[in-house]
């Protein structure tokens, strides 16, 4: 008896939901539509499907404004003389994926230096 109850009220539950959502679906999008929506609404930054190198995916002023990239100060960081000193200037010291980038960086040219921070 019991769950002949329940299918009956679950049976009443779903009719309520489909009226629901029948004025809600008078109004459907297309599946372009959707993908083009969720683009322009991603919280990751644009990407570029056609890269052939890992670095170019997401190219650096689509993460950081080109203004705000020339803005920032890396003077100090690149005449600490050591990890430990270059660790101590930065915001967040708790990424092992920093330090790992941190360690790297004397192995890097100068002028990849920064783009790879």
């Amino acid at each position: 008896m019991l769950w002949r109850a329940s299918s009956r009220v679950l049976r009443g539950f779903s009719q309520t939901v489909r009226f629901a959502l029948s004025p809600a679906t008078l109004y459907s999008i297309g599946a372009e539509e959707l993908q083009e929506t969720a683009d322009d609404n991603r919280l990751v930054p644009e990407f570029d499907a056609s890269a052939t190198d890992s670095g170019d995916i997401y190219p650096l002023h689509n993460i950081i404004p080109e203004a705000e990239w020339k803005a920032l100060s890396t003077s100090a960081f690149e005449s600490a003389d050591s990890e430990k000193d270059k660790i101590a200037l930065l915001a967040y010291r708790r990424s092992d994926w920093i330090f790992q980038h941190v360690k790297n960086l004397p192995s890097l040219p100068i002028k990849t230096k920064r783009r790879n921070m």
